[in-house]
């Protein structure tokens, strides 16, 4: 039964860790899995930072790996406002470069006019154009980025990645799903991470990753 992400989403999140076979509890009581991800950017940000409705289990290679639902607030001094989005999150077996990845909006063309610089690949034009891309290490980066992971991206658009050595993480901006949509989130981030981290091909990708 679908719930309203206004009203109580407990019961939607139990009926969907039973169906994937993961644990769940509803809020992050200790908020060990908040102090798990302060080294990631979108964790450095705001305040009042909260984790609730916490799926927590193992990928197709073993990898611990939570999904929830993460909130913060920004405030300027005279507006305030709430970001909430839902976050896939992988503790690497093997570290991984570290990298963000997001979607390239206009202001990020225009910080490229004063020196912030993005790895781009020459093959994909399209992705360019969608997503900014920066790490320290552009060589193992791009090693990293293959043409499944780059191609999916392409179609599957408006994706947020960072890694930062050991853990990865996955999340759309402020996109906050309502229940019909967390299992499909789940399924293309966990495409996502196979993609990127298991080197498996777009033909590999013919079930759910959990």
């Amino acid at each position: 039964m679908a719930w309203n992400w206004l009203s109580d989403r407990t019961p939607g999140y139990q009926a969907i860790a039973d169906r994937l076979n993961l644990e769940f509890a509803e809020k992050d009581t200790d908020k060990a899995a908040l102090a798990s991800h302060k080294g990631f950017n979108l964790f450095s940000q705001g305040g009042s930072k909260k984790i609730k409705y916490l799926l927590q289990g193992w990928t197709a290679h073993q990898e611990p790996l939570s999904i929830f639902e993460y909130s913060y607030t920004v405030s300027t001094g005279k507006t305030t406002s709430t970001y909430t989005q839902h976050v896939y999150s992988v503790s690497l077996k093997q570290p991984l470069p570290p990298f963000r990845l997001k979607p390239q909006h206009i202001f990020h063309q225009i910080g490229k006019w004063f020196g912030m610089q993005d790895i781009e690949f020459a093959a994909y034009p399209e992705f360019n154009k969608l997503y900014l891309v920066k790490g320290a290490d552009e060589q193992q980066i791009r090693s990293l980025f293959s043409d499944a992971f780059l191609g999916f991206l392409n179609y599957e658009q408006e994706w947020c990645i960072e890694c930062i050595g050991t853990k990865v993480i996955y999340y759309k901006f402020s996109k906050r799903m309502n229940e019909e949509l967390v299992e499909p989130f789940i399924q293309v981030a966990g495409s996502l991470h196979d993609l990127l981290a298991a080197g498996k091909s777009i033909d590999d990708l013919t079930e759910l990753r959990v």
